[in-house]
This record gives C-alpha cells, sequence and structure tokens, in this order.
C-alpha cells in the first residue's frame, strides 16, 4: 500500500528529519510511519519540520510538504479541530482524535469523514465514549521504540536492563513545569529520590528534564539543589537525545495524568527500563494505562510513607514491576502494534 502520514502539531526547531521532538500527535504519527513501512508499506511522512529526503528507511521517505498529485490508499492524520479539512487524494482516512474531547467535537470529527474512520491512541476510553456519545471509535496504538532507534536488533520492546546490586546509577527525572498544566505529584519524586539514596544507598547521577522557557517546579528546584542534578532542557534536546538519556539511566522516574501515561513513559517501557511512576487521582474516569497498577504506582494523595513503601517493593522486585507495565503497554510493541494495525489495513485490501 501506498501510505501518507499528515503530520500536525508543534513541532522542536532543532531537527529537520524523524528525531525531532513534538507533541504525542506528531511522535505517534512519525513512529506510526516507520512501523507501516517495517510491514511492508511504502511511506510519506508529511511535516512542515521536515526536509524532503526519500528512503531514510526501507520504505520511508520525509516530506515537507503534502502532494496533492499523488494517490495514496491510506492517509493517516491527526483531527486537530472540528474544522480541519482532509486532502482527497486518498482511498481511506485514519483519523486521529483526542478522548478528552468533548462530544459535539467528537460528532462533529466523525460527520466530517467520509472515507474512514475515527480512532484513538487511549483504549480504556473506548467503551466509555461509545456508551456516553454514540461515537464509532476505534483503537490504533502508538509504536514504540521507533524502528530506527541506532542499535535495535529485534523490533519489539528491548530486554529488562536493570542491576539491583549497581550503586553508582543514572537517574532520569521527568517534571513537566507548564504552569496551566500541571501534574501535582512532585512531592512524591523527591520522596523517592531521598528513598533510593538514604534507604537504599544509591549514589545517584540525577537528570531532570524540564520546559526550559516555563517555570521550575518546586520540587524541580529542591531535587536539583538537593541532588546536585544536571537540569535538562527540553527546548534543547531532539527525541533522539531523549532516547539516548533514558538507554543511558539505570532508573527513571515519571508522571501522569488521567487521560494518557504520557512525559516519556512509553519510550522508558520500551526501551527496557525500570520506570517508577508517580500519579495523582484528579478524575473519576482514568484512562491512563498504568494507573490502575496500584502495587507500583505512587500516588500523590497516598502521601510520603505509602510512597516510601512503595518505592522498597519497586526495589524489592523490579522486574515484576517493569513486566506489569509492559503488560499494561504491550500493544505499542511493534509484534503486537502490527497485528491490530494489519486488521486495520485489511479492511481496505
Amino acid at each position: 500500500m501506498k501510505i501518507g502520514m499528515l503530520i500536525s502539531g508543534s513541532c522542536s526547531i532543532n531537527r529537520t528529519d524523524q528525531w525531532v521532538t513534538g507533541r504525542c500527535e506528531v511522535r505517534c504519527g512519525i513512529n506510526a510511519g516507520y512501523g507501516f513501512a517495517l510491514m511492508g508499506h511504502e511511506v510519506d511522512i508529511v511535516c512542515p519540520s521536515f526536509i524532503d529526503a526519500d528512503n531514510v528507511f526501507p520504505g520511508v521517505s520525509l516530506r515537507k510538504n503534502w502532494d496533492i498529485t499523488k494517490e495514496y490508499d491510506v492517509l493517516w492524520t491527526w483531527a486537530g479541530n472540528p474544522g480541519f479539512n482532509l486532502p482527497s487524494n486518498h482511498r481511506m482516512a485514519i483519523v486521529m482524535v483526542e478522548p478528552s474531547n468533548k462530544k459535539e467535537t467528537l460528532v462533529t470529527i466523525q460527520s466530517r469523514i467520509s472515507s474512514g474512520k475515527i480512532y484513538t491512541l487511549s483504549k480504556k476510553c473506548i467503551p466509555l465514549l461509545r456508551s456516553n456519545y454514540g461515537i464509532d471509535l476505534n483503537y490504533f496504538p502508538s509504536l514504540y521504540p521507533i524502528p530506527c532507534l541506532p542499535g535495535i536488533v529485534n523490533q519489539d520492546f528491548l530486554p529488562f536492563d536493570f542491576d539491583r546490586k549497581k550503586k553508582d546509577i543514572n537517574v532520569f527525572v521527568f517534571l513537566n513545569s507548564w504552569p496551566s498544566y500541571h501534574i501535582n505529584c512532585d512531592q512524591r519524586i523527591v520522596d523517592v529520590l531521598r528513598r533510593l539514596r538514604d534507604n537504599h544507598g544509591y549514589r545517584m547521577n540525577v537528570s531532570v528534564m524540564i520546559g526550559g522557557n516555563n517555570v521550575m517546579p518546586i520540587a524541580g528546584n529542591t531535587i536539583v539543589q538537593e541532588f546536585k542534578a544536571t537540569a535538562l532542557s527540553s527546548d534543547n534536546m531532539c527525541y533522539l537525545d531523549v532516547m539516548n538519556v533514558l538507554r543511558n539511566s539505570d532508573i527513571c522516574i515519571t508522571k501522569g495524568g488521567w487521560c494518557y501515561c504520557g512525559n516519556c513513559a512509553y519510550d522508558i517501557i520500551s526501551l527496557g527500563k525500570l520506570m517508577i511512576y508517580c500519579t495523582e487521582g484528579k478524575s473519576d474516569t482514568n484512562i491512563n494505562d498504568l494507573y490502575p497498577l496500584d502495587r507500583w504506582v505512587i500516588r500523590h494523595e497516598e502521601g510520603t510513607t505509602k510512597a516510601y513503601e512503595k518505592a522498597d517493593r519497586i526495589l524489592s522486585d523490579p522486574e515484576a514491576c517493569y513486566n506489569d507495565m509492559k503488560k499494561e503497554l504491550i500493544t505499542y510493541s511493534f509484534p503486537e502494534w502490527s497485528k491490530i494495525v494489519g486488521e486495520i489495513l485489511s479492511e481496505i485490501q
């Protein structure tokens, strides 16, 4: 098949290829384009940030602009707003939507698609939106790691990689510093770091990723000062930079909200890294895949003592923690991803 990936969303300006950084709608599209090619399809990935490049990966070409003279079997894109327009040169559309959209937005988007279906990355939201909104919503998983990852041997999640006996370790911490969208579990991350240092004897080289142009959270300043952490500005890092930091880390600590796991969680698990995951319970309808893992997930509202207990539990059996998280996210691995996507594509064979 000839597949066109029309990438929308904000991108960084420090790369002009597949390693550009961007929000979820950017990354899931680029990664999926490489996955389509791995399945044997011919793929154009179109993004305004790209420089035109042919055959950057078997079956993949990068394009700056959409070519209306080509005919595609499949168009993959993200519906950023109810008034979006699809180019006409395709047989079927895979249109991605946010599960957090209001009913009227999803209904409007669905009505504008004459040759395809709407999909979401969140499988837990599908039965809720189908029953509550009457929306014909379908599941299209994202793909991790990106198939062109340097050094990858098998197209799958990388093997679990953590040595509990090693005491000099690299620790990656993600802190969301958007003032208007802040997940309030940063203090639990501080608790975890202190527990690793004071009770488990880890000598930690800590790196903290923050939004370079945003206000540093209070806990972020605490981590930088108390642990002499290196502050990594996400504005100055491309996606490959992030992947390299994660691969060089022994433990990765991140957080997510009610909708997606978010904040490097998918990359961390796909790279076989031990992830200590923090969250909070703001919503009655939580569709974060990892949220139900009460045995391992550290919750803001549970307090410091509980955070210590869960950190101890994770360190007592790190592979069990990893495996439970991997199980929840397994459809993002290429062997499982390709089965789901193959069924989607079979509808237009």
